[in-house]
């Protein structure tokens, strides 16, 4: 239907598999009022404590549970593992041996399954390590946090790749494939981003940059103009 129709809207500005000649409009996704809301909170100061919040999704979160403590646990150094305050959603069933890693080299750690404040929870973070789903791809950008993302697997026809692709091209965020989900090489990149904190802000403003909290009314506009021509 593509070349059919007046306009192709799409949320991000990659779309495989479009027809040439198709009118093509990248609108962005909309995003919720509560993130809307708190896009206008600043970057977290960086002088205290360190604060990473991982968000896993219900599909293949399992590996992100079994992966990142043990990255954080083993392969980020001393004096800047006692600075982090890690909030990660877990799967029921791994919250008890999560937290006993987090526990045994004294991480602080907020572990549940489900965050019901989202939007705040992003705000408060230094570095976000998810998957990238349509929706948490837009929401780190229209908050404007610098991410580790760690594309789905299984998704279809890869569309997660190539929805991190605009942060990461953006220098916003970091991509991490599940094949090289390794603890240290996560580690590593961890605290690589944590220990510079100019990089991190910047990165953080290249993230905001692609956000668009105006992406629905942007959407009803579209609309609109062609069904009044």
């Amino acid at each position: 239907f593509a070349t059919k129709a007046k306009v192709v809207a799409s949320g991000f500005e990659r779309l495989d598999r479009l027809q040439g000649g198709a009118n093509h409009h990248p609108v962005g996704n909309p995003v919720r009022a509560p993130i809307a809301e708190v896009r206008s909170v600043p970057f977290p100061s960086m002088d205290g404590e360190l604060t990473i919040f991982i968000t896993g999704g219900s599909q293949g979160a399992r590996i992100l549970g079994e992966a990142i403590p043990l990255a954080i646990a083993n392969h980020i150094p001393a004096p800047l593992r006692v600075r982090l305050h890690v909030v990660q959603q877990v799967r029921e069933e791994q919250l008890e041996s999560v937290r006993a890693i987090y526990d045994k080299v004294q991480v602080k750690a907020t572990l549940q399954s489900f965050f019901s404040d989202m939007p705040d929870r992003l705000a408060a973070a230094h570095l976000v390590i998810a998957r990238s789903g349509a929706g948490t791809v837009s929401e780190i950008a229209a908050v404007g946090r610098p991410s580790i993302l760690i594309p789905l697997k299984i998704a279809m026809d890869n569309h997660q790749e190539a929805n991190a692709e605009g942060l990461v091209d953006a220098g916003g965020a970091d991509m991490l494939l599940e094949d090289n989900l390794y603890p240290n090489l996560l580690g590593e990149l961890i605290a690589l981003r944590l220990n510079d904190a100019n990089d991190l802000a910047v990165r953080a403003a290249a993230a905001k940059g692609l956000g668009n909290i105006q992406a629905a009314q942007d959407l009803a506009d579209l609309a609109e103009s062609i069904a009044a021509r």
